[in-house]
């Protein structure tokens, strides 16, 4: 399988999510969670806060939907899942 999306650094990251519609209190802890936990591991978290499909396939965020909010729940699934 050949990839064809080329890496983004944290701040692209970020800058993606923004762009889509996420809204940040702390960049920081965005960018030290996205080094730690993983973009595609927080996607998880953060899918119910998309614009449902069929919006031009970008997936938007729906307004109010922040960053901590999707860090929260991962949290919340870690503590509750036992793997704490």
């Amino acid at each position: 399988m050949k990839y064809t999306k080329p890496p983004l650094t944290f701040e692209a990251q970020i800058a993606l999510l923004k762009f889509r519609g996420m809204e940040f209190q702390s960049e920081s802890i965005a960018r030290q969670a996205l080094a730690h936990l993983n973009y595609y591991r927080l996607r998880d978290y953060w899918m119910g806060m998309e614009v449902p499909k069929g919006s031009a396939g970008e997936h938007r965020f729906l307004p109010g939907a922040r960053f901590s909010q999707a860090l929260n729940l991962y949290a919340f699934d870690r503590t509750t899942s036992g793997c704490a």
